[in-house]
């Protein structure tokens, strides 16, 4: 996995974040600027999904996404138990307010894209981790 920061921050509308890119291009060990910044279209979640859907089926992958309604160290514990040293993307709410995505390992947030180093502290607008 090769740690990288992401781009763009997110500030909409001068830049729409991408660390939904970035942490896929550190866990397939690629550069940024290889993969398509979803973070584009932000503001309509089905476009997100469906670019995001297309640029994995191009390489053979997909997601798969669960919401989990517990707290974020209840999640982690699961994650350790349920995966063992496995990498997973994990979405919640940054210190900025806004959706963020990070690379988890275990019960630990291993790498934050973000420039600043946001992370995670709490679910989405929706009230879930993802």
């Amino acid at each position: 996995m090769l740690k990288q920061k992401q781009l763009f921050r997110h500030n909409p509308p001068e830049t729409y974040g991408d660390c939904q890119r970035t942490v896929i291009a550190c866990i397939l060990d690629q550069a940024p600027e290889e993969i398509p910044n979803f973070g584009i279209h932000y503001k309509d979640g089905a476009k997100f999904k469906k670019a995001l859907d297309e640029y994995l089926a191009t390489r053979g992958l997909f997601l798969i996404s669960f919401a989990y309604d517990i707290s974020l160290e209840e999640l982690q514990a699961y994650m350790k138990i349920a995966h063992p040293g496995v990498y997973y993307m994990l979405t919640g709410t940054s210190a900025n307010g806004t959706h963020h995505v990070v690379i988890g390992l275990d019960d630990k947030i291993h790498w934050d894209p973000a420039i600043d180093d946001s992370g995670i502290v709490g679910p989405c607008n929706t009230g879930y981790y993802w």
